[in-house]
């Protein structure tokens, strides 16, 4: 502050002299010019008429004053016509010279600023090299052309000047003394509670809660003052709960059950706690100072700067005595006066480990049961349809012959009995590849319409059986044609038609298409309704499970295996619609579908008639097609070997036999055979490798590949599919139906024409 005021005086004082001394200047040089401007006025007439000895007296007046030193009279020409000289300390007198000089152009006055050498200076101010300041007056003005000129000593400016400086400087000194003085005198006070404050904060981490008396002068000095006691309050209570918070958090980390560790950056650890010690086996002086990488394998490459910042691995970690453990590891990092350090935290999961490894050897287990499961069905697909097939199939061939009626209708009731039990291991499988989650969706552009009046038409007959009346109500809004899986919902379809003329004796039927049900776009509802015995309300929740029928007679009274229902759920399920049923006991039962579908661009996709189902085709012409065939045909078992070549028969061709594999690769030759029949399950050279080999045979000939039939009971999900990659070209699953048959032989061996 006394710097400051000391300062500011200096600077005012400067301004104010450098002010004097610019009007000490002005004052010169006001008070010559108008001596100028007289002497102007008053030699005019005189120099007019050249009266040279007027004209001296006057300037010899003039020169009288101590600052001038010489007055000079110039003609037009700048010739000297007059001169008076004023020599320091002489009076002034009247010198003759002669001198030419070229006098400033204008009117007015002009200042020159000269030093002791006669310089003209470029300052257009004084300066304190300036020895003179010369003036000169034209005399224009007043008639006579001509100029004057004035020498103005700066001595006495000089003085003045000095004189100025030396006031203002002791002024500044008289004044910054005074005003420090008292200054100081102000502020003793202030500035002993000042420093008595800055020595209590110093020691104010020693002193917490200690107080500083107060103070009453200056309010910022009182601020001070009360700033410096809350700060040492504050300080000491923030200090009690720092130490608390320690001592929470040293308990906490004693105390905690996984090891916890802090590293440095120099990958040592700096504590443990005693689970740390615990786990790993050393004592906490032994573990502190101990690299990570001792403990943590793995640490090297687990903290690199591309790692997150938090990261959660599992990692095998070694303890005392070269024992290794797994561990579930968790790694932070956090910066700690600037410098890199981690949270490392250890969980032993030997336990953890140990229970999974028995969940894993349960769940191979379970997966093993379930691929035994898969397999098993998969055998025993192939052993009932392999009997099946003779059945069915001979039954076929002994109603196609004369038979009695007694005799046709007990072969027609064995042929019914026959596929009813095929229906029912067919939903047996599909019930297992469901849940065996092996049964896909195939997503086909058909006509909704057209699928449901199909499906209708080929329930007609068992309606018209039990005189129920089977009504269809197509809603005008329905699509033409959408995408979704038709087989699967036909598959339902009949399922819950069936269902419904199984449960109805009177009254009928009505199954109905609209998009009134749904909240959705792309979907449609489907409704299947009867009169038939209704659902009681608290069976309605269990209907659709496995091996569940509302009621234990109906299984005697209508029969069935509870599956239906259940397949028909799952399918729509799979098919990211919903199936649910409204139902009272005696007043029959409404069954809805919700069905969301893909919407198709019928002007760009061609949509296929919906095609008659299975039940509702007419029979297969029984006629031979234009060519007979030499077929070799491969079967192990005597009644499916009967009646394949009784069905080869009926179509005109001849066969050739093979009991096994090995008799059907030693009877084939290339080109001797037009087609091959070949079973996939036969003892000793089964059918696949059978195929492989006739393959093999025909590459190393050269020659055109014969066409060869699967012929199978294996009828799950991706059977086809696996034996046609294999080798097959068509594939027929048994039991065998005469018309599949014709169209498998067609297909395959116009394909290999083709």
């Amino acid at each position: 502050m006394a710097a400051m005021l000391v300062l500011s005086i200096s600077a005012h004082t400067l301004y104010a002299t450098l002010d004097l001394s610019r009007g000490e200047q002005r004052t010169l040089m006001e008070r010559n010019e108008n001596l100028l401007s007289n002497l102007a006025i008053s030699c005019a007439n005189p120099l007019l008429t050249r009266d040279y000895g007027a004209v001296e007296r006057v300037l010899m007046l003039s020169a009288n004053n101590e600052e001038l030193r010489s007055l000079k009279i110039f003609n037009r020409n700048g010739q000297m016509i007059s001169q008076v000289i004023h020599a320091p300390g002489q009076p002034p007198e009247v010198i003759f010279d002669v001198l030419n000089v070229i006098p400033p152009s204008g009117q007015g006055s002009h200042f020159f600023w000269k030093n002791a050498r006669g310089e003209t200076l470029d300052a257009t101010g004084f300066t304190w090299a300036a020895d003179r300041l010369v003036i000169w007056r034209s005399l224009d003005e007043f008639g006579y052309p001509g100029s004057l000129q004035a020498e103005v000593s700066t001595e006495h400016l000089k003085d003045d000047i000095l004189q100025i400086i030396r006031g203002g400087l002791l002024a500044a000194i008289l004044a910054s003394a005074l005003s420090v003085t008292l200054l100081l005198l102000y502020l003793r006070r202030p500035v002993a509670a000042i420093r008595d404050s800055s020595r209590f904060a110093g020691e104010l981490t020693s002193n917490l809660g200690e107080k500083m008396p107060d103070f009453v002068g200056p309010r910022e000095i009182e601020s001070l003052v009360e700033a410096l006691n809350e700060t040492s309050l504050w300080l000491y209570t923030k200090e009690m709960s720092v130490t608390a918070a320690k001592l929470r958090l040293e308990a906490v980390f004693s105390n905690i059950t996984d090891a916890l560790m802090t590293v440095n950056y120099d990958d040592m650890i700096e504590s443990a706690n005693s689970a740390a010690c615990e786990l790993f086996g050393w004592r906490e002086h032994e573990l502190v100072g101990l690299s990570a990488s001792t403990l943590l394998p793995e640490w090297g490459a687990r903290t690199g700067a591309e790692h997150p910042e938090k990261q959660f691995f599992e990692a095998r970690a070694s303890a005392h005595g070269g024992r290794s453990f797994p561990a579930d590891i968790t790694l932070s990092r956090f910066m700690l006066y600037g410098l890199p350090y981690r949270i490392l935290v250890v969980r032993d999961i030997s336990e953890r480990k140990q229970a999974e490894e028995s969940m894993r050897q349960a769940r191979d287990a379970a997966e093993a049961a379930n691929r035994m499961k898969s397999e098993f069905l998969a055998n025993m697909s192939h052993e009932i349809r392999t009997p099946m097939n003779g059945i069915i199939g001979m039954t076929d061939l002994a109603l196609d012959t004369e038979l009695t009626e007694e005799q046709r209708e007990y072969l027609s009731m064995a042929h019914a009995s026959a596929l009813n039990l095929l229906n029912i291991i067919n939903d047996i499988l599909d019930f297992s590849k469901i849940e065996a989650g092996k049964l896909t969706i195939n997503q086909e552009s058909f006509s909704p319409a057209d699928l449901l009046r199909a499906t209708v038409r080929s329930l007609e007959l068992r309606a018209r059986e039990k005189s129920l009346a089977l009504n269809l109500h197509i809603a005008p809004d329905i699509p033409f044609a959408i995408e979704a899986d038709p087989g699967r919902l036909r598959q339902v379809l009949i399922n819950l038609t069936g269902n419904a003329i199984k449960f109805t004796n009177a009254g009928g039927i009505d199954i109905s298409i609209d998009t009134a049900g749904c909240k959705q776009p792309h979907c449609l509802h489907i409704c299947v309704a009867d009169s038939g015995i209704g659902i009681a309300q608290e069976k309605l929740g269990s209907i659709f499970d496995a091996f569940t029928q509302a009621d234990g007679s109906i299984t005697r009274n209508f029969g069935g295996t509870g599956l239906g229902l259940t397949i028909s759920h799952k399918l729509i399920e799979l098919m990211d619609g919903n199936l649910w049923a409204e139902s009272k006991l005696g007043l029959g039962s409404r069954f809805h579908l919700i069905l969301p579908y893909r919407p198709v661009d019928t002007e760009t996709d061609d949509i296929e008639p919906e095609a008659q189902p299975p039940e509702a085709a007419p029979p297969a012409p029984e006629s031979a097609p234009s060519a007979a065939l030499n077929i070799l045909l491969a079967e192990d078992n005597p009644v499916n070997r009967a009646l394949a070549i009784a069905l080869l028969g009926k179509l005109g061709h001849q066969a050739t036999l093979a009991e096994d594999g090995a008799e059907a690769i030693a009877a084939f030759a290339p080109g001797r055979f037009d087609l091959i029949l070949m079973d996939m399950m036969m003892p000793g050279v089964d059918g696949l490798t059978a195929i492989a080999r006739i393959r093999e045979i025909e590459t190393r000939a050269a020659a055109v590949p014969t066409p060869i039939i699967a012929l199978t009971a294996h009828a799950m999900q991706g059977d086809r599919e696996r034996f046609l990659s294999l080798g097959a070209d068509g594939y027929v699953s048994k039991p065998i139906r005469l018309d599949a048959l014709k169209s498998a032989i067609d297909e395959a061996v116009n394909s290999r024409i083709s």
